[in-house]
């Protein structure tokens, strides 16, 4: 068989796998929140774009990260948002998706590794939540002055794509004001999974339509 037809089966195996894996995390937040309507929405957003072979588009991968992102939010009871992608080049952090009211003004922003609360945990790949963030020596108020929001509570989780870390995912101040518990941190981290697993998928995607090309 041409290498060329193999490395192609390869790589489509590789995203059958992934949209298993979403599905699976999808049942379990389902079976976790059977409550929540908004998470059947999300399953159907992904695995429907899975099974269109449409997920590798732009529009498609952006809106499937959002609805994760959102739906995370929604799940957990958040004002607020962001998912977070690690620029190898510059050694920061780019918001990929952010939700709340300043959603479109903090996406204008970069947070360098190892500084803040989500930068921490980019760079160590510990998940953190703090409670009355301004007091909390390691909260980062940089961003918070320029937008003029500062959150009280702070979630945050690392991204893991094959045991490195590609970003971070983050919840800001619960509607009432109580804070993330450990459940609230377990049930993110599935969240995150997802996202992950969209990354993953969007780039395995690129790369096969990317060989196909080369074979046309």
């Amino acid at each position: 068989m041409p290498e060329n037809d193999v490395d192609l089966k390869k790589r489509l195996a590789d995203q059958e796998q992934v949209i298993e894996r979403q599905r699976v995390q999808i049942e379990q937040l389902v079976s976790q929140h059977p409550e929540e309507g908004v998470l059947n929405i999300l399953k159907q957003a992904i695995l429907g774009s899975a099974v269109a072979e449409v997920i590798g588009a732009p529009s498609s991968y952006a809106s499937i990260l959002e609805a994760v992102v959102e739906t995370a939010g929604e799940v957990l009871d958040a004002e607020a948002g962001a998912l977070f992608l690690i620029d190898d080049n510059n050694q920061d952090l780019i918001f990929a998706v952010a939700f709340g009211e300043k959603a479109e003004e903090v996406k204008e922003f970069r947070v360098p590794i190892g500084q803040g609360i989500a930068g921490y945990v980019a760079a160590t790949g510990q998940a953190m939540s703090i409670t009355d963030a301004e007091r909390d020596p390691m909260f980062d108020q940089t961003i918070g002055d320029a937008i003029g929001y500062t959150p009280n509570s702070i979630l945050c989780i690392p991204l893991f794509l094959k045991e490195e870390i590609i970003g971070v995912l983050e919840l800001l101040d619960k509607h009432g004001g109580g804070s993330f518990t450990a459940s609230d941190m377990e049930t993110l981290g599935r969240f995150g999974n997802l996202a992950a697993y969209t990354i993953e998928e969007a780039r395995l995607s690129h790369d096969v339509n990317h060989l196909i090309r080369r074979l046309l």
